[in-house]
């Protein structure tokens, strides 16, 4: 374990939790969304744990970071993470969309030049990351639920909970494969009116789409497929 990699663990070893506070400046807020997949809750929740410690997943911006000894291994209560969101693959994405798009390969090597690397990778870890706990862990039982809670470091105190259960066919309904359903409970209150300008205009937005990814991604995994969502189609 490299020296930078044993000092970011302690760091992160170190992080109080954030405390939602009913009297605090800014309300307390719930977001919640459902994605639905054409399998068994007990087949996803499997794939979902394996999607979710592998270390060469990126939903969208977001990469997982664990401690070294965490790595890959299974999840357990009072593991800690980082949620770590690409700054430099943000600037790239947004300048594709622009006429612009032709300079990618030019700033993508700007921005991978020694120095401005180590800018990138501080604002990243200081400023536009998400650090958590798990404090919920039960994936032997129905419902199969995870839920985590945020440390300091990240802009909002709260937490974000995943439920994985079959979905039951109402009177109504005409289909008969299997299917089950990931229902993701965010609860957040931000900091400070930085968090909450970015929360109202477009981190809730990324937050979405990761929610979506990682549940595409988990599917995919095992040859199945989203079959429906309430996440608006623009986020997915």
């Amino acid at each position: 374990m490299s020296n930078s990699e044993q000092g970011w663990a302690q760091r992160l070893a170190r992080r109080p939790k954030l405390w939602t506070d009913p009297l605090g400046s800014y309300a307390i807020k719930r977001d919640t969304h459902s994605v639905d997949v054409d399998c068994e809750a007990s087949k996803l929740k499997d794939a979902f744990h394996q999607k979710m410690i592998d270390p060469g997943a990126r939903f969208g911006l977001i990469s997982v970071r664990r401690p070294c000894l965490r790595t890959s291994k299974p999840f357990r209560l009072h593991d800690r993470f980082q949620g770590r969101y690409s700054l430099k693959g943000s600037i790239l994405r947004k300048l594709r969309a622009t006429p612009l798009g032709g300079m990618e390969p030019l700033l993508d090597g700007l921005m991978s030049m020694v120095g401005v690397r180590e800018l990138i990778r501080f604002i990243e870890d200081n400023v536009i990351s998400d650090y958590g706990e798990i404090v919920t862990l039960d994936l032997e039982n129905k419902p199969y639920t995870l839920r985590y809670e945020y440390l300091a470091g990240s802009p909002i105190a709260g937490s974000s909970t995943f439920v994985i259960e079959d979905v039951v066919p109402g009177p109504h309904d005409t289909w008969t494969p299997p299917r089950s359903r990931v229902t993701q409970i965010f609860e957040y209150q931000e900091l400070n009116f930085p968090s909450l300008a970015s929360l109202s205009t477009w981190a809730l937005k990324v937050h979405n789409q990761v929610v979506y990814q990682q549940v595409k991604q988990s599917a995919e995994s095992i040859g199945h497929k989203i079959v429906g969502t309430d996440i608006p189609e623009p986020y997915c």
